[in-house]
């Protein structure tokens, strides 16, 4: 494996988890016609995250570990964390 070749499959391994975590983040905090743009990113890398997997899975390559790692963040990320819009006071405060 040449040393271009090396860098792109180890960049490759970080680009989609940085990528996913982005998208995540901007689509929680954007709003308005951004935020519905920003939602349509977020689905596309999901499902550009879901076939970088299976891709890697059915190769036998090593990143398939991080590429399902960002999967999982993506969609818990998604349910758990509340958008901007949607922040509540914590109980007890006023």
């Amino acid at each position: 494996m040449t040393g271009f070749t090396a860098m792109a499959v180890g960049a490759g391994a970080f680009a989609l988890p940085l990528l996913g975590v982005l998208t995540l983040l901007t689509s929680k905090i954007a709003s308005g016609a951004a935020g519905a743009m920003a939602q349509r990113l977020f689905f596309a890398t999901l499902l550009l995250a879901t076939v970088a997997t299976f891709r890697t899975m059915m190769a036998g390559e090593p990143q398939w570990l991080s590429h399902s790692l960002t999967i999982a963040v993506m969609v818990v990320g998604a349910v758990a964390v509340p958008a901007a819009g949607d922040a509540r006071p914590v109980e007890g405060s006023r």
